[in-house]
């Protein structure tokens, strides 16, 4: 097949590292953002809906304060381990762990306290509430 009558067109999703660490949304350490706006665009495409798409780089122990979204989210852990939940439902994810987020729900994410940890961040809105910090790292309401 020519490359004419081909109708993919492949687009590197090239990033570059933003440091967002003294963003209000964000506490504890180093946080590093690339925006993926082709993933963005690609899903906007899709769907018809707004769309964010970012990979999200936390330094040992940096998270998000409790924040909440006007649509879903879904995070994609692609390296480390950290910790996403809910007040008193904390859940320890890793490499390959994928968490959907229904919109509204207050929540947090972030590195563990001794590693780093990298999602793929994708949410379907704009509007984030943030509200309160949480002592890191967070526990279940059944822990001592």
């Amino acid at each position: 097949m020519s490359p004419e009558a081909n109708p993919l067109h492949l687009q590197l999703a090239a990033h570059e590292w933003t440091d967002r660490s003294e963003a209000a949304i964000f506490s504890g350490g180093a946080v590093s953002v690339s925006g993926l706006q082709p993933v963005a665009a690609s899903i906007q495409r899709m769907t018809g809906v707004v769309a964010q798409a970012s990979l999200v780089r936390f330094a040992p122990g940096a998270h998000t304060r409790l924040h909440t979204h006007d649509t879903d989210q879904i995070l994609v852990v692609m390296e480390g381990r950290g910790h996403i939940g809910s007040p008193g439902h904390d859940r320890v994810v890793g490499p390959g762990d994928i968490v959907v987020i229904p919109a509204g729900s207050v929540h947090y994410h972030g590195a563990a306290a001794g590693e780093s940890m990298a999602h793929l961040m994708t949410l379907f809105g704009s509007a984030t509430t943030v509200l309160d910090d949480i002592e890191w790292p967070p526990r279940d309401q059944g822990e001592a």
